[in-house]
């Protein structure tokens, strides 16, 4: 089992070099000497869900590892969610996780284990989505992350599902003769 150590980055692409401004990802962050205006941390909430229920659909697609979370009908119950700085609303829901390795993302030119993005989307202001990246390197110590590998556990489960069902299709199990007669009823043709 192993720690992961999680870097929490918010870039708005206005504090990133000007060149890479047009670029939408993977971007390098590299350090140019800004001065951030910004002291708010965002304050998650765990909201109802945990990544072992039913209603949380967990994927393996082709470049990542998916959680969804199911959208909020009402007040009851909350996925989970934070407050993003800069004017978004107070709390936004999570929409899904997408688990990336290794990072989609760099800071310097250093690529990351892996990369956990959290897409929140805004239902009160016409923003749209902001994502946070949290990139992934293994702890010094291995210590273990019990939250991260409860979702390596769930993707585990997908996976043996998908490895069976792929089974399963290209060996289907051998349809019954159907005949229910025996040969005592069978009268002679001749």
């Amino acid at each position: 089992n192993t720690m992961l150590v999680f870097i929490k980055i918010i870039v708005d692409l206005g504090d990133v070099k000007k060149k890479q401004a047009h670029v939408q990802s993977p971007i390098d962050i590299v350090d140019i000497n800004w001065n951030c205006s910004e002291f708010h941390e965002i304050r998650e909430r765990p909201g109802d869900f945990r990544v072992n229920d039913t209603e949380v659909l967990k994927q393996i697609l082709p470049s990542k590892l998916r959680i969804n979370y199911p959208d909020r009908t009402g007040p009851e119950p909350d996925p989970p969610n934070a407050d993003i700085p800069q004017g978004w609303q107070k709390q936004m829901d999570v929409n899904h996780i997408d688990i990336k390795f290794p990072s989609e993302h760099t800071i310097n030119g250093t690529r990351y284990r892996g990369e956990y993005q959290v897409y929140i989307v805004s239902t009160k202001t016409q923003r749209g989505v902001a994502v946070v990246s949290i990139l992934i390197e293994q702890h010094p110590n291995d210590r273990e992350n019990p939250h991260f590998e409860d979702a390596i556990v769930e993707f585990e489960k997908v996976y043996e599902a998908n490895k069976k069902a792929c089974y399963d299709k290209q060996n289907p199990a051998p349809e019954a003769s159907g005949s229910t007669t025996d040969e005592s009823d069978s009268t002679p043709v001749g």
